[in-house]
């Protein structure tokens, strides 16, 4: 599957949320990827850059090219 657009995902579990304009669906490797830009956001901080990929749950993830990483402090 594949999401193109404004795609927003957040997770049930962790609560981290995703942000893309193109997000695939790996059903064999149980995976998400993109090679676009990205936008994490956690309890802790927010993790921008290009090339993504992750668990289903968005719990371990992995950006290709950080571009910027803030801490949040609320």
């Amino acid at each position: 599957m594949i999401a193109r657009g404004n795609v927003v995902v957040t997770s049930n579990s962790s609560g981290n949320k995703l942000e893309t304009t193109v997000l695939e669906w790996n059903n064999s490797t149980q995976k998400i990827y993109s090679n676009e830009f990205v936008k994490i956001t956690t309890r802790n901080e927010i993790i921008t850059g290009y090339g993504f990929e992750s668990d289903q749950k968005l719990d371990n993830y992995k950006i290709h090219k950080v571009s910027g990483i803030s801490y949040r402090n609320d």
